[in-house]
């Protein structure tokens, strides 16, 4: 398994959605850390704690982003992905963000089939 601690290996102050946007951005955690650590381990988890906070539009791009950009598909990410965090509010919002995108490509995948 590999570990990603979000504080200690990527920024304390994680905010933005893309790289133009802002340094630390969800775009920039996906690319960069998340999305080449699901490439090369069979389980990978993210330790959230120890941040400053998350704006929606980080979690949506660094997550929600796996399925959208990256073409990942939630059944996978529920079997290898492990979110750690005091706060359970945030894991909740980051598997919405998940099941949305899913959604979102299921659907997209379905008109293309009709």
């Amino acid at each position: 398994m590999t570990q990603i601690s979000l504080a200690k290996d990527f920024s304390v102050f994680p905010a933005g959605r893309f790289r133009k946007n802002a340094k630390h951005s969800g775009e920039a955690f996906r690319d960069d850390f998340l999305y080449p650590a699901l490439l090369n381990a069979d389980n990978v988890e993210v330790v959230l704690n120890g941040t400053r906070g998350f704006n929606p539009s980080f979690l949506e791009e660094a997550f929600g982003g796996l399925i959208r950009e990256k073409g990942m598909i939630k059944a996978d990410l529920d079997n290898r992905l492990i979110l750690t965090c005091e706060d359970r509010s945030i894991v909740i919002e980051i598997n919405r963000y998940i099941s949305n995108a899913q959604a979102e490509a299921d659907k997209t995948a379905q008109l293309i089939k009709n």
